[in-house]
């Protein structure tokens, strides 16, 4: 999956460098005082040892905890970033687990009063991202009396790299997450935090890695509730069967495109391993148009994170059960509305082959059986009509595709085993959104738009903590948006309490005999089954004719 935009966002806030300590079982840390918009005083630790540095022989593997330290860790700037896929930065380090702590209060510590915790994963594809404060500061909640935490964990090669045996069994960026999240566990009462009301969220590829923690028995009595947006472990993107010709090419690129004579596991992880580590995220770079590892499914040993196909897993119930906050944007791919021509070759191709609309999961189907399938999705989308005089429809098909069926399915799954479901669509088209996409046929609000309303952003002119400079509307959908997230933080459910800000609505959880969800625009409406009635057509497709196992959705 191709990222959609990247805009860089620096926030940066008025601190002081007082002495703000901490000790945890590993060491002291050093944070700061920071000011949020309200003028509230809150406590930033950024940068918190949580993992050796994966080196060397750690170096594509599982994380090890970190070790204790002497003298006291300065926790006041934001970490490097692990190695970005098709990025080169002097920030970007192998050593770069780090997690970092935002609490409004630190005498809570001492206190019986513990606050309700937010643990946040970044998304990027699984190529990209980074935690820390400049990128999106978490003042909106953290004002509210939740402690927020975030971290680092490793993506592109370096954390999905795998050659689909023991030598390296993969995973290592979803392992990351899983020590981060029992790291927070274990220490989060330090900091003032519950450590028994964790709240794990995350949005895109984020999102997916929260999905893939629910599908972890290690995350049974940790996490309390989860919050997923626009992402699930169901999404194409978020899943490789096979990693290992990608660690062939990676080992070739490496060697100066010359094909390496040994090729076995055990000599590509030497020799991958004993190269700098530059090397190796500038191969990956080169790589970066054809492939990059992702999450997969690893061989049968002790400390794998998931070795059975995610949707068996779901449909069967083997899950964690916990409160979902789950949903997705009205139109995630609408930014494919930024290149016309482009869209009409998709649409020339679809309409001269319609089977490249049929999902890999039907390739071993008959043709036969994968023209019907391709005839029921065109006549979804675009009815007797042809995707070129339907462009619109190319950008709907790639959404539903790519995110918002997986997304449903997980939550309709999901909701057979967990009584307390809550699905949203955000689409709502402001300004603080930033995305300006639009085409006759779909949807406008865009793969990460809702993050603008909740995350504390700045750059230039823009400055989603200033209300008096954007629509009334716009403001309303922020308080909107940051009462509904606050509340499930706090509760487990977004709307417990009537508030005039969400218009006192009683917004219930997805039931067996019904789909509701809660559509965010310029009014708060209830609504069933969302994404229908394109969405009762893939599910109908796979339920009558991909083939078992289903891994994604």
């Amino acid at each position: 999956m191709k990222p959609i935009l990247f805009i860089s966002f620096f926030y940066f806030a008025a601190y002081t460098l007082a002495d703000v300590l901490v000790t945890t079982p590993k060491g002291t840390v050093r944070g700061r005082e920071l000011i949020s918009p309200s003028n509230r005083t809150f406590y930033g630790f950024t940068g918190i040892p949580f993992a050796k540095p994966p080196l060397g022989a750690l170096r594509f593997q599982a994380p090890e905890e970190a070790e204790p330290w002497e003298g006291i860790v300065n926790a006041t700037q934001d970490p490097n970033k692990c190695f970005q896929v098709n990025s080169d930065s002097e920030t970007e380090n192998e050593d770069c687990l780090y997690i970092n702590v935002f609490t409004p209060a630190l005498d809570l510590a001492k206190s019986t009063k513990k606050l309700p915790v937010v643990l946040s994963i970044y998304g990027g594809a699984f190529r990209s991202g980074s935690a820390g404060y400049r990128r999106g500061g978490p003042d909106f909640f953290v004002q509210r009396d939740i402690i927020s935490v975030s971290f680092n964990y490793r993506i592109g090669p370096f954390g999905f790299l795998s050659t689909g045996d023991l030598v390296i069994p993969g995973n290592a960026g979803l392992k990351d997450q899983q020590l981060a999240l029992q790291w927070t566990y274990e220490n989060i009462e330090l900091f003032g935090g519950n450590k028994s009301h964790i709240t794990l969220q995350g949005q895109s590829a984020g999102g997916a890695s929260v999905t893939y923690q629910l599908l972890n028995p290690k995350s049974e009595g940790v996490i309390k509730s989860a919050l997923v947006e626009s992402g699930s472990a169901l999404c194409p993107w978020a899943w490789a069967k096979d990693n290992l010709p990608y660690t062939k090419r990676l080992a070739t690129v490496v060697n100066n495109n010359t094909k390496l004579t040994n090729t076995s596991t055990s000599f590509l992880l030497d020799f991958l391993q004993s190269v700098p580590a530059r090397e190796v995220d500038a191969a990956s770079a080169t790589l970066f148009s054809s492939a990059i590892p992702l999450p997969t499914l690893e061989p049968e040993h002790e400390g794998a994170f998931i070795t059975k196909p995610m949707y068996e897993l779901l449909e069967a119930g083997n899950i964690v059960k916990v409160p979902l906050f789950i949903g997705i944007n009205s139109e995630e791919h609408i930014n494919m509305a930024a290149d016309i021509a482009h869209l009409q070759r998709i649409a020339a191709n679809y309409d001269k082959n319609p089977l490249a609309l049929v999902p890999f999961q039907f390739n071993t189907n008959t043709k036969e059986t994968r023209t019907m399938v391709a005839n029921l999705l065109k006549e979804a989308y675009v009815g007797n009509s042809t995707f070129s005089e339907k462009l619109g429809s190319v950008v709907q098909y790639y959404s539903d595709s790519a995110f918002t069926k997986s997304v449903i399915r997980f939550g309709e799954l999901y909701a057979r085993h967990s009584s307390e479901v809550y699905f949203y669509q955000f689409s709502y088209k402001g300004s603080m959104g930033i995305y300006n996409y639009s085409i006759d046929g779909a949807d406008n609000v865009a793969h990460g738009e809702e993050t603008h309303y909740i995350s504390v952003t700045k750059a230039g002119s823009f400055d989603n903590t200033k209300p008096e400079r954007f629509p009334a509307d716009d403001v309303l959908t922020q308080s909107r948006l940051i009462e509904l997230w606050t509340n499930f933080y706090k509760y487990g459910n977004p709307t417990l309490e009537s508030q005039e800000v969400i218009s006192n609505i009683t917004w219930p959880a997805v039931a067996d005999d019904n789909f509701l969800y809660l559509n965010i625009n310029n009014s708060l409406e209830l609504r069933d089954t969302p994404k229908s009635p394109k969405f009762n057509v893939w599910r109908d497709i796979f339920e009558n004719y991909a083939s078992r196992p289903y891994i994604v959705f």
